[in-house]
Order: C-alpha cells, then sequence, then structure tokens
C-alpha cells in the first residue's frame, strides 16, 4: 500500500489486501446484496483510515468495533473505529462526485468525530477528505469539513493516559519492541549523517565498553509544523546492583539537519513531576537528556512538547 499528500487530503492505494478484508465480510452477508455492498464500502475506508493512523504512529482496534461484528454489520449501518487510549472515530464512504458524507442517525453518539473517505470509481483508491466533530444531519456537506491537518492535534485532546501501556524497556535486549518501538538500525538511514555521527558519539566514555540496547519511534509533528518528523532514541545500558543507565535523545529526521527551535524534552517521575527539562534552540541538530539511572519496579515518563503538539510516552523497568 502507498499513500500521497495533496491539499491536506491523503490518498490512499488500496491494494489486494484491503479488498481481501472487504469480501471477508462480504460473505458472511451475500443473501442481502445491498447490505453487503455497504459493509464492502465501509470496509475500504476504514482500511485506509487504520493506513492514515498507524503512519501517525496511533494505534487501533480494529477488533473491538462493532464495524467489525457480524451482527451488528447486519443490524446498522456502521463503519466505526477504536482508536486505542482516545476513543471511537466513525469513518463514512463518500461516493465520487458527491458532495455530502451521509452519517446515519444510528451513528450519531458514541463517536469523537467522523472522518470523510472517498473512494474513486475503480474502489483502488481511497482519499481522507476531513472530519467533522459532531453531526445533526445525516447528510454533512464536504464544505463543512475541518482539514486533515487539524485532526492530530483534535484527536490528541482525547488521550486517555491511563489506558496506555507503559513500554518494557528492559525486552529490547531480547529485540521485542511494543508498537512504535522498533530497533536504532532500522531508522539509521533516514538521519543525516551528522546526527549518526553524534548517535554514536555521545554515549559516555565511562560506557563505551558496555552493551547498550537501544531502540527509536518516528513521531510525526503534523503538518501545522512543517510535516515535519523527529525520532525520540531510548537507550540503556546495565550498571552494578541491577540498576541501569538510561540516556533519551531527540533527532530531526527526513533529511532535516536542525532540529525546530524551542522543542522541550521532560522527564517526568512516576508521579508526573518534572525531574529534567531540555529545550531545543535555533541550530541544535539533537538534543539530550542527561543520562539518569533507574531500578527494576521504577516508571518514568517522557514528553516532548512543541507549540499545541504533546507527545508523552511511559516507561517501566
Amino acid at each position: 500500500m502507498k499513500s500521497t499528500i495533496q491539499n491536506l487530503h491523503l490518498t490512499v492505494s488500496l491494494a489486494l489486501e484491503a479488498h481481501n478484508k472487504a469480501n471477508e465480510y462480504l460473505k458472511r452477508h451475500k443473501s442481502n446484496p445491498q447490505k453487503a455492498k455497504q459493509i464492502y464500502l465501509n470496509t475500504l475506508v476504514i482500511y485506509a483510515v487504520v493506513f492514515y493512523l498507524h503512519c501517525r504512529g496511533y494505534q487501533t482496534d480494529w477488533k473491538a468495533s462493532d464495524s467489525a461484528d457480524t451482527i451488528m454489520q447486519s443490524l446498522m449501518d456502521v463503519a466505526d473505529l477504536v482508536v486505542k487510549g482516545y476513543g471511537k472515530i466513525e469513518c463514512r464512504p463518500v461516493l465520487p462526485n458527491s458532495e455530502t458524507m451521509y452519517v446515519p442517525q444510528e451513528a450519531w453518539s458514541d463517536r469523537i468525530c467522523y472522518v470523510a473517505v472517498q473512494l474513486d470509481e475503480s474502489l483502488r483508491e481511497a482519499t481522507i477528505l476531513g472530519f467533522v466533530e459532531k453531526v445533526e444531519t445525516e447528510n454533512v456537506s464536504l464544505s463543512e469539513l475541518r482539514s486533515l491537518d487539524d485532526f492530530p492535534f483534535y484527536l490528541n485532546q482525547f488521550r486517555q493516559f491511563t489506558q496506555q501501556e507503559p513500554i518494557q524497556i528492559k525486552q529490547w535486549a531480547n529485540r521485542i519492541f511494543q508498537f512504535g518501538w522498533q530497533g536504532f538500525e532500522t531508522i539509521a538511514g533516514s538521519l543525516n549523517p551528522e546526527s549518526l555521527r553524534l548517535i554514536t558519539e555521545t554515549r559516555g566514555t565511562q560506557l563505551r565498553n558496555e552493551a547498550e540496547f537501544k531502540a527509536t519511534k518516528s513521531i510525526d509533528l503534523g503538518t501545522k509544523l512543517g510535516d515535519r518528523s523527529i525520532s525520540i532514541i531510548v537507550a540503556y545500558t546495565n550498571v552494578e546492583n541491577e540498576k541501569i543507565s538510561i540516556r533519551v535523545q531527540i533527532y530531526p529526521t527526513g533529511g532535516e539537519t536542525y532540529l525546530p527551535s524551542n522543542l522541550q524534552l521532560i522527564l517526568l517521575d512516576e508521579s508526573g513531576e518534572i525531574k529534567r527539562q531540555v529545550p531545543s534552540r535555533s541550530l541544535d541538530n539533537y538534543i539530550q537528556l542527561p543520562r539518569f539511572e533507574c531500578i527494576p519496579g521504577e516508571k518514568f515518563s517522557i514528553k516532548i512538547t512543541l507549540d499545541d503538539f504533546t507527545f508523552t510516552e511511559e516507561f517501566f523497568i
């Protein structure tokens, strides 16, 4: 699957995998051709939204959504999608050349927003047009849609921090990475040469002979910030008495040389109190927290802020 972005719309290519998923649901209702067609289209647009959200770093649970339940599919025109830690959104198909998004009354509640997805005539592409926060009529004009540019910022206000599972940092030694995290070597090619050099030279002389385990996560800052992205790199080294030494760094990606200025890298303890805070300046090609130590059973959080953008991740030792 591939995607392109034009005029703040995201166009997703609907490959064989998407249609196989739609056919899987269609077969459950083949005795009712009208219902089967409805479910097929709903499945394609949900698939496109799942792809978009995963690119943005969000986790989804399609299986927990009504749209994946055979009985709910037969009873309602439903195209909902659970976004883990945020809530439920509705993904609505828009037919080619249509000027409205149809939202049945049964989907007017228990949703944090409604996303319009336009399908082309061949059903080979789906274009995510934008979203509305709530609906009070079945036919919503596409002119009322908020830009996709605003979507991550809108969604983040619903973040349910208590539902986020902490990252099990010591599993990285066994090459086990939680959703969104991956081994550092997978993103090395996206860093500029200077950033790559700095990563290998900033461990600290006293620890360079010790085994270091590190993982990274790409963070999309959104189109309001120039559609830029950064990478957070967290690394740990075993030290004495079962303690581990941890370093946290932020680097620009996507060919950028410098971080955006006034980006804040913040260390929080288990109670949410700020322990360290490091801002970026206008010509910083990376920033890092002072190295700190943790003991087994301890938790901490890393928070990144820039203007109205916020990212937080909790870790467990």
